[in-house]
């Protein structure tokens, strides 16, 4: 059985996804941030999880090459979205015990950013099935 890929070729594709992972996970640990809420507007926090958290999803998807054809792709896909947000959750869960406070507000920020991923993911999907097709 010959892979696709060789492992050497395919590691690359996930740094960035577990860069980014790591990343979060190191700013989440710091104890005391104060959110720049002030800065532009009210909740200005939520909408950087969101943010963060679509970057993650989207370095999954390209992780796991979902861009491309693939049978079980909306299986994947979904599994991918749902990863996100259940690894904001569990860093949720963490920052009470470094000093943080858990934010249920946050962990919904974290699924919508996750979220626009798989929205833009189908609507591309549906688009290129149109192309393929000759429906508009």
């Amino acid at each position: 059985m010959r892979l696709r890929h060789p492992p050497s070729r395919r590691f690359p594709r996930w740094l960035p996804a577990a860069g980014s992972a790591v990343l979060i996970f190191v700013v989440s640990s710091i104890p005391k941030v104060e959110p720049p809420e002030a800065l532009f507007f009210p909740s200005m926090d939520k909408a950087i999880h969101a943010f963060v958290y679509l970057v993650l999803a989207a370095l999954l998807f390209h992780a796991l090459r979902l861009w491309q054809r693939c049978e079980r792709a909306f299986l994947i896909a979904l599994a991918a979205t749902l990863a996100c947000p259940i690894y904001g959750g569990l860093i949720e869960l963490y920052q009470p015990l470094i000093g943080r406070t858990m934010s249920l507000g946050d962990a919904l920020a974290n699924l919508v950013g996750a979220l626009i991923v798989l929205v833009i993911y189908m609507l591309r999907k549906r688009r290129r099935k149109e192309n393929m097709t000759g429906t508009e």
